[in-house]
Formats: structure tokens, C-alpha cells, sequence
């Protein structure tokens, strides 16, 4: 059987009868005003871009196929796309009729009809008579061996500046379906001249995609998709980040998309309140979350600043405030006021032409300038935060969360670094096996998931441990003891000689994965570019890493993670889970 879902998510004061029954009316009463012929071929390009995007990549390639497989004949997945081609709106029309009926369907609150209308399923085809003659077309374009040895990367990348000085890195390699991903970052304002823009930042990166002065949203979607690329931003205070994927062949017209994006956005108020509607709404579901009450928690303890300051971390009520408050006014203030091409810099990676993308990049962000002064925002340990356990309760919620970490001044070029990396992989980073989920969650089994994690900033000394788990809200206690004793346990004793060889050994392997992955590698060296580095500086650190011994990890350990330090921070529904105890307790007692 297929299946159609629709969802549809409604702020608190939304009238949820209202959402439900306008839902159900565009779904079961589809006509031809709504299926016409550029309907069906937007919606027809939109799913055959994602086929081409799967069909570039190996292993997604893979796994449809053997879905397809399954089904009975992994050709079928070559005879789905001629079909898809030739699709209708009479089609489209005829199988809405068939099978969106009203008794068809299950809504969230169920409403029994009295005389239901079954959609009869049809007979399963005849593969051999459809597969009969079927042949394949022209075989993509493949990829080449490509080595990810940090020497080779730095051998084959071209880098130079922009006529308007952003800097670039270059990686032009053949690419299976010539796929070619571009990453880059814009730098703006300072801790001073961003104060009270904050919201106005943050909702720009959402409004940049939705639409241009010269493109409706509509039709800029549609552009993308008729191009087979992809166009993403976000950002925070002070940086705006931009990715795209895009084909070798329709490159330079997505660079001109771009360019309309950056430079000339729509900015207009209907598109506001969309996003402004979606993000208040993801904030009210999360006022009740455990997992969003506490990672809100956990940033505003570790991050204590002042309201007005443009780190400051605030609570989903403040955050929902601000996002009420701002107005496309301001946004279009930022936007005109501080973007600009002077602190940017643009990373790609794929099958292109160097000197062509050169030359469309200058186009992009020429004569781009911003009188606003600029000074990158510092976002350094707060020193004197001190260690405490908060406990938020979130009644009739399932799960609880488990999350606890400490900050410390620290890059990544500390000589403690690397030592930290591999131990923390020991501790709880590794994806398999970690001393964190070997106790908690196999043992001890109180935990659904648990892991820990380590990063130092590139410019920033800024180094944090962050550790998180999911349990029954009755564990958490248990979780809590758990890690703290395996923590001790492993500053005190360290990690053992054959832990040490299998971390090093499966870190290395999982920093050469990324570097073979074309969106990764473009992010690589787009940071390369930030703090002005090689591929040299990368290839050093994975020196260190193989040399490294017990003495160095354990050391580090000692000197970085003080416990007293954590801020750990609990939440789930503890009231139902203490009255579920005693109630277990007054039943074994009886």
C-alpha cells in the first residue's frame, strides 16, 4: 500500500478545528484549478532533481536500488522516472478522485462516517510485461579516484581573492553526475552597532530563500528546481552563511540566482509572517520539551551575558518576543546597512571550470561594500561559571534529558588539543563503542541513548565537554550517579593502551570519510580560509593524533575536565515518575 501524509502544525491561539478542516478540503477536493499543467511540471521537476541528487550519490544510489529490488526488480526504478515524465494533470485528477476519499483517510481526532466509500487497492502488475523491453538511457557522468590525503587537497587547490577582496578556495575534480558543491560565509558588524538587531538577523538568513526583487518565492523554487540545485542560508549575529549544490552544466546560472538572493532580496512582509508563524510555533512546542527547556538552559548557564549583548542566550518566552516584535522594516535595515563582500569568503568543491567560476564569482560580489564598521564578535569562555544540577520538570512527557557540560579557554591548535579529541572518543564519542555507552546503556541499560562530545574553537578560546542522554524519568537519578562515577572513574585511571590504538585508529578513518565528502571538504576549506590555514595544519594534526600515548591523554584529561565544574541539567515529568515509585511501593509492600 502507498501512502499520502499531510500535517499541519498551529500556534496555540490558532483555531485547530478551523486548520483541520481547511487541511482536509484542499486534499479531498482537488480540481482543475489547482492540478494544471505548470502544477504537475513543477511538481514533476521538483521529484525528478531529487532523483538526479540520489542517482549522484553512491550510496543513496544504492539504497534505492535495492528498495526498488525488493519491490520486485531494481529496474523499476529507471521505469518510475519515464513515467513520472509523462504524467498529467488528467492523471493527477483521476487517482485523487480514486483514492483521496474521506473514508480513506485518518485524522488525529477520529470521526466515524455512516456510509463509508472503500478505495479498492488494484492487482499487483505484471513485472516481466513491463519490464519486457525496457532499456536505460545515457550513463551518468562518473567520478574520479580521488585520494583525500590532506597533501593532495593542498596540491589541487587554487586559491586567490575576489576583485572585491573575498577570499576563495578552489577544488575543481570530476565528480559522479559533475556535481558541484559551493559553500562560503558573509562577515558583518560588531558587538556594538548589532545591539538590538538580533531578531532582525536571525529571521534574514530564512527570508533570503524565499524569494527575490526579480523572482517570486514561487518562481525562485521553481528556478532552482528546473536547474537540479539546492540553495540554503543561515546565520547568526554578525555571519551569514550560504551553501549550494548544484551541476557543473547549470552552475553559472545558480551563481546568478545567488547574487539575486544576497543582493537583491524580496524581503516582503507576507513572506515575514510565514517564517515568523513557523518559528514561533516550533518555540511554543518547545516550552514544553524536555530536550529544548534543556539545551535552553544549558546555553543561558554556560553563556551568562548581558540581555543587550548580542551573545546573550535567551529563554523561548524572550525568544518568542522578539520574534513578535521585529518587523521587516529592521530586517531590511540589516540588510541594506551591514551586508557586504568585504569579510567574505567562498569555498567549492567539484567538476567546474576554475577560471569561469572566477570570473561569475566577481560578477556575484562586485562593487559590494557597507559603511557599518566591522569587528568579528568574540564568543570566548565566560570564565567563573561554576558547576550546579537543575532540575526542570515537564509533566506528561515520556522521556527524560541528560545534559551536562563545562567550558574552558582553549583553540584548536592547544597542544591538549588532540589528547582531548581521542580521549573524549574513548569516553563517549566514538559511535559504536564508549565507556560512557558500554555502562549506562548496555550495562546498566538505564539510558536510550548517550554520548559525549569535545570541540575547541578555530578563533575563540572557547573548549567544551557536553555530555547528553535520554532515559525513563525514573532513571535519571541513576544516569546522573552513572556518568559521574564513570567519569571519575576515567580521570582517575585513564584510558587503556588497547582503547588508545582502536580510538586513534577509528578517529583517523572518520576525518578521512569527511574529507571524501564533497560538502565536507568545501567546509574544510572554507575554514582554512577563516583562520588563514594549509591542508599542512590538518596533516600535523593527524600526526599528533597517530603519536599520541596514554601519558598525554590522561593528562589532559586531568588538567581540562574538572567535574565541579558541570553544569548539569536534568528534565521529564519527575512528579508522575516519584507518584509511579511510591505507587510501585505501596504494591510490593501489599
Amino acid at each position: 500500500p502507498g501512502m499520502l501524509l499531510a500535517l499541519a502544525e498551529v500556534a496555540e491561539d490558532g483555531d485547530v478545528e478551523k486548520a483541520k478542516a481547511v487541511l482536509l478540503e484542499t486534499i479531498e477536493n482537488l480540481d482543475e484549478s489547482a492540478i494544471d499543467e505548470a502544477a504537475v511540471k513543477r511538481a514533476v521537476t521538483k521529484i525528478l532533481k531529487q532523483r538526479e541528487r540520489q542517482f549522484a550519490n553512491s550510496e543513496s544510489f544504492a539504497l534505492n536500488l535495492s528498495e526498488w529490488r525488493a519491490y520486485g526488480d531494481w529496474r523499476l526504478y529507471f521505469l518510475q522516472r519515464d513515467r513520472l515524465e509523462k504524467v498529467t494533470p488528467e492523471d493527477v485528477l483521476r487517482v485523487a478522485k480514486n483514492y483521496l476519499v474521506a473514508s480513506n483517510r485518518t485524522v488525529g481526532i477520529f470521526q466515524p462516517t455512516e456510509e463509508p466509500v472503500r478505495a479498492e487497492v488494484p492487482n499487483r502488475p505484471n513485472l516481466e510485461l513491463a519490464l519486457a523491453n525496457y532499456k536505460g538511457r545515457d550513463r551518468i557522468a562518473e567520478g574520479e579516484a580521488f585520494e583525500p590525503k590532506p597533501e593532495i587537497i593542498e596540491r589541487r587547490t587554487v586559491k586567490g581573492k575576489l576583485d572585491s577582496g573575498p577570499s576563495y578556495a578552489l577544488l575543481p575534480k570530476k565528480t559522479r553526475g559533475e556535481v558541484v558543491n559551493l559553500t562560503g560565509e558573509l562577515n558583518y558588524g560588531s558587538l556594538e552597532n548589532l545591539k538590538g538587531k538580533v531578531a532582525a538577523t536571525e529571521l534574514l538568513p530564512s527570508l533570503l530563500s524565499r524569494g527575490t526583487q526579480q523572482l517570486p518565492f514561487q518562481e525562485f523554487k521553481d528556478r532552482l528546481d528546473e536547474l537540479s540545485a539546492t540553495m540554503n542560508f543561515s546565520g547568526t549575529p554578525g555571519t551569514l552563511n550560504f551553501n549550494i549544490q548544484s551541476k557543473k552544466k547549470h552552475l553559472g546560472e545558480t551563481l546568478e540566482l545567488l547574487k539575486q538572493a544576497l543582493r537583491t532580496p524580496l524581503l516582503a512582509e507576507d513572506q515575514l509572517e510565514i517564517v515568523r508563524r513557523q518559528q514561533i510555533t516550533q518555540m511554543e512546542s518547545m516550552q514544553s520539551d524536555p530536550q529544548g527547556l534543556s539545551i535552553t538552559e544549558f546555553s543561558r548557564r554556560l553563556a551568562p551575558y548581558a540581555a543587550d549583548d548580542v551573545r546573550y542566550s535567551p529563554t523561548i518566552a524572550e525568544n518568542i518576543k522578539r520574534l513578535e516584535a521585529v518587523t521587516i522594516a529592521e530586517i531590511k535595515a540589516v540588510h541594506s546597512d551591514f551586508l557586504n563582500s568585504e569579510h567574505a569568503a567562498i569555498a567549492i568543491v567539484g567538476d567546474f571550470d576554475a577560471d569561469s567560476v572566477v570570473t561569475e564569482l566577481n560578477e556575484v560580489f562586485a562593487d559590494w561594500k557597507s559603511n557599518m564598521d566591522y569587528k568579528r564578535i568574540d564568543k570566548s569562555a565566560v570564565p567563573g561559571v561554576k558547576g550546579e544540577r537543575i532540575v526542570i520538570n515537564t509533566p506528561d512527557k515520556q522521556n527524560a534529558v541528560y545534559i551536562a557540560g563545562t567550558t574552558f579557554p582553549m583553540r584548536d591548535t592547544d597542544i591538549d588539543y588532540e589528547p582531548l579529541l581521542v580521549g573524549n572518543y574513548v569516553l563517549g564519542g566514538g559511535p559504536l563503542a564508549s565507556r560512557l555507552a558500554d555502562r549506562v546503556r548496555k550495562q546498566d541499560g538505564l539510558s536510550y541513548t548517550i554520548m559525549s562530545q569535545f570541540q575547541a574553537d578555530d578563533q575563540d578560546d572557547r573548549g567544551m565537554f557536553l555530555m547528553f542522554a535520554i532515559s525513563n524519568p525514573q532513571n535519571t537519578d541513576k544516569v546522573v550517579d552513572a556518568i559521574d562515577e564513570e567519569i571519575t572513574r576515567f580521570i582517575e585511571s585513564g584510558v587503556t593502551g588497547e582503547e588508545l590504538d582502536k580510538a586513534k585508529e577509528s578517529f583517523l578513518k572518520t576525518r578521512q570519510g569527511r574529507r571524501a565528502e564533497d560538502r565536507g571538504l568545501a567546509q574544510l576549506l572554507l575554514d582554512n580560509l577563516r583562520n588563514d590555514r594549509t591542508m599542512v595544519y590538518h596533516q600535523e594534526s593527524d600526526e599528533r593524533i597517530a603519536s599520541l600515548d596514554k601519558q598525554q591523554v590522561d593528562d589532559a584529561f586531568k588538567q581540562h575536565f574538572k567535574r565541579d565544574n558541570l553544569v548539569i541539567i536534568t528534565a521529564g515529568d519527575f512528579e508522575q515518575s516519584a507518584a509511579d515509585a511510591e505507587s510501585d511501593q505501596d504494591s510490593g509492600e501489599k
